[in-house]
């Protein structure tokens, strides 16, 4: 029995929590410092509103002084405001709103609610910055006959007051925001600054005011391709250090400056900055990423090399290595289809029985799964012939190059070497015959240096969650092993392509409905077993030949409540496929969050685009935040109207207005199938 309290307290919880005593449980969460738990324990009881409540008491007096919040407290106040929205509480989600500055969602609050008037003040009090700044009718018509340099002349003259109510009667932001920030008015110049797409600037005086969490916001929203981005870089790395805050937005932001690394001595300290952000955070592979920017610029800076050192070492075996194994994968993938078109002699295929196509399918004779020992090499066989590494039953070399085993090598006096299907820096992939089972399966070896306890570790922990989610839409691994110093998977032999080739060809509507019933299916079975997937793109479905789709690339799942144990560092999830409550608590989201990705891959194959979609990520964010998706029938209107239903159903914002699982999904997708079907017939 543990002796740590905390762990105490959430066995307590989950227990109150499994028979149904759910304010009991809300409780001893919250005592366990568990507030997005006991969060998700009242939205399951259908409980926005208190869930709301439990959000803002949270917060406490640092409601008091929003200027102040950090970006948490922020995230908590701006979900509890959709929350009581959620929940028909109007009066209390546009008082949360109104506390963090943001006047349009207000607004568009009291409209929902059909309060128009009260909606029309708060929207009008925010498009018109001139009667907050003291002009009038007389002084704006006037100011607006001023030729521009006549207003020139008022700056020039000292007259700032002056040329701040003509250029906002011109309309012209920027120069206003300018004005502003003259005065000293740094929040009304953030304003304008923000109105006329200045971010940067909106940004800087709004640190001035002494905001520095609303400057984190708006530098985020600097685009990439904009002079100042590497200037708004620096800005923001100091801003986050100082507030001690990371989160999704910001690590995109930052993503140019720390892929391009450093060029003035000011970027040199804002990714320093940066990495020890990181480090504080645990995400020791941004960290690592980011020192290694700095050691190539200015290699001698402060400890870098220490800090590099450290973090290799602590990162062996890590999910870092692994996400590059997972990213080849695919290419590996590609590379066999490529190869196997260009063959002559199409490869032998089993028999199914199953309805699973493809060599290497799960079938009743799907290999069992079992963790192999360490297989021992000879140690003699230092250049051996194809055939005599092939034949050898004795131990073998520690350190063979398991990235060209010649065909023929016979591994684990089982898997016998067909051909090379694809290579990268981090893995190689055998096309490999199974002896034992007489069957075509995948021989991935893992190169990246020797074997640790904590990569055997991890690989053990794979081959668990693939034993757990054993299914005929989810890419099976096999065994696990060792040879020639190199660890080792054996997994299903696949022929076809990516989901995302698919869509990016086009699909008819039949085949895009069935695509997503057996993706819905795949998913299932993770979420039967309390797997969230948390990535769910077309990209991480394998289609084969036969039409057969397989999920794949568990890479940052998430078993239950636990931590996860794939972790693979801070920007988890695609920002195309992201549901909203995804985006500010990526760690306690559920398996309607894979509802609400599969959903966008539904609107994408059926409407041949996505729901939303914006050059930048901040604007995309929102969308999935804010925005309604457009109907599919006004993109297509083949679309029947009650797969338009399921499919907008699938998007809703508020996770319990979703399909209640996956496999509600699949039946009414087959349902409709059954019934189109059936009407065709009838036609014909």
């Amino acid at each position: 029995m543990s002796k740590d309290p905390a762990a105490t307290e959430l066995r307590v919880a989950k227990r109150l929590e499994a028979s149904g005593r759910v304010d009991e449980a809300v409780r001893v969460y919250c005592r366990a410092d568990r507030l997005d738990e006991a969060v998700r324990v009242l939205l399951d009881a259908r409980r926005p509103g208190d869930a709301a409540s439990l959000l803002e008491r949270a917060v406490g007096k640092a409601i008091e002084t929003p200027s102040q919040m950090n970006r948490h407290e922020r995230g908590a106040l701006t979900k509890a405001a959709a929350l009581y929205a959620s929940a028909g509480q109007t009066e209390a989600s546009a008082r949360l709103y109104l506390v963090l500055g943001d006047k349009k969602r207000a607004a568009a609050v009291y409209e929902r609610a059909g309060d128009v008037v009260t909606a029309a003040r708060i929207r009008d009090d925010a498009q018109n910055p001139r009667r907050r700044l003291g002009g009038d009718a007389n002084a704006e018509a006037r100011a607006r006959a001023q030729p521009r340099g006549n207003i020139e002349r008022l700056e020039r003259e000292g007259k700032h007051a002056a040329a701040l109510q003509a250029y906002l009667a011109r309309r012209d932001y920027r120069n206003a925001g300018r004005m502003a920030a003259t005065l000293g008015r740094f929040t009304d110049a953030a304003e304008l600054f923000s109105r006329a797409a200045c971010f940067y600037e909106a940004a800087q005086c709004l640190a001035k005011a002494g905001d520095p969490g609303r400057a984190l916001d708006v530098v985020v929203r600097v685009a990439r391709d904009d002079p100042r981005y590497r200037r708004a870089c620096v800005l923001a790395a100091t801003l986050a250090s100082n507030l001690r805050v990371l989160d999704f937005a910001l690590d995109h932001f930052l993503r140019g400056l720390v892929e391009s690394g450093p060029r003035t001595g000011a970027e040199v300290n804002a990714l320093y900055e940066l990495a020890q952000l990181y480090t504080a955070h645990d995400f020791p592979e941004s960290a690592l990423e980011a020192y290694q920017g700095i050691a190539e610029f200015e290699p001698g800076h402060r400890d870098v090399q220490d800090a590099i050192a450290r973090l290799e070492h602590e990162l062996r075996g890590s999910p870092m290595v692994q996400r590059q194994i997972d990213r080849e994968d695919r290419a590996f993938l590609e590379a066999s289809v490529r190869r196997r078109s260009g063959s002559s002699v199409p490869p032998p295929r089993p028999d199914t029985g199953s309805g699973v196509l493809g060599i290497g399918s799960t079938t009743a004779s799907t290999p069992p799964t079992r963790v192999l020992d360490d297989v021992p090499l000879p140690a003699s066989a230092q250049h051996p012939a194809p055939a005599a590494l092939g034949s050898h039953a004795g131990p073998a070399p520690a350190l063979l190059d398991v990235t060209a085993l010649p065909a023929e090598t016979v591994i684990a006096d089982r898997y016998e070497i067909v051909r090379t299907v694809g290579q990268g820096g981090m893995a190689t992939v055998y096309e490999a015959r199974d002896h034992e089972l007489d069957e075509r399966v995948a021989l991935k070896f893992y190169t990246a240096g020797a074997p640790t306890a904590e990569l055997l570790e991890r690989f053990k922990r794979e081959l668990a969650l693939s034993r757990r989610l054993s299914h005929p839409n989810i890419v099976q691994v096999f065994d696990i092993g060792a040879y020639g110093g190199a660890r080792f998977m054996s997994m299903e032999l696949l022929i076809g392509s990516d989901l995302a080739e698919r869509l990016a060809d086009g699909v008819s509507l039949p085949r895009a409905c069935e695509y997503v019933r057996q993706a819905a299916l795949g998913l299932h079975a993770a979420h039967a077993h309390g797997v969230v997937h948390r990535d769910v793109k077309p990209e991480n479905f394998f289609v084969t030949t036969d039409d057969v789709v397989k999920l794949m690339d568990f890479g940052i799942a998430k078993k239950g409540s636990a931590p996860s144990v794939t972790r693979t560092g801070f920007i988890a999830g695609t920002p195309e496929y992201i549901a909203p409550e995804q985006v500010n608590d990526f760690s306690a989201v559920d398996h309607r969050a894979d509802i609400y990705a599969l959903g966008c891959i539904a609107y994408e194959a059926l409407t041949g685009s996505l729901p939303f979609d914006a050059p930048e990520l901040l604007p995309l964010i929102r969308m999935h935040l804010e925005d309604a998706p457009e109907p599919l029938r006004s993109r297509n209107p083949s679309v029947p109207v009650a797969l338009e239903a399921l499919v907008l159903a699938m998007l809703a914002k508020a996770p319990d207005a979703r399909p209640a699982s996956c496999e509600e999904v699949a039946e009414r997708i087959a349902r409709f199938a059954a019934l189109t079907t059936t009407d065709a017939r009838q036609t014909s």
